[in-house]
């Protein structure tokens, strides 16, 4: 009888959710007609945040370059989300107590 230790056979998915996969961002990774890489990386929800088109050497820079920008990106915005809800919570919790 075999024995799998440390196998888990109750996991159907077991890729993580990709900062490819937030739907906040969007982002454009493409190879030039020169054999350089060009990559941006947009916030939908906060222009201001969105990067300029930036030209690498190979695709691994471009890629890496991007998901930095991303992550920076997704970092903001949810901090800003947050800072947002927390501010809604303290005036329900002051209503509540005011009254």
């Amino acid at each position: 009888m075999n024995e799998a230790i440390g196998r888990n056979r109750h996991t159907v998915n077991n890729d993580p959710y990709s900062w490819k996969d937030n739907p906040d961002i969007k982002v454009e990774t493409y190879a030039n007609s020169d054999g350089t890489w060009s990559s941006q990386v947009k916030s939908r929800v906060n222009n201001t945040l969105s990067t300029n088109l930036r030209t690498f050497p190979d695709e691994e820079s471009a890629s890496f370059w991007a998901r930095k920008q991303a992550d920076i990106i997704i970092r903001k915005t949810t901090l800003t989300v947050e800072n947002k809800l927390r501010e809604v919570i303290r005036s329900l919790i002051k209503e509540i107590y005011t009254n």
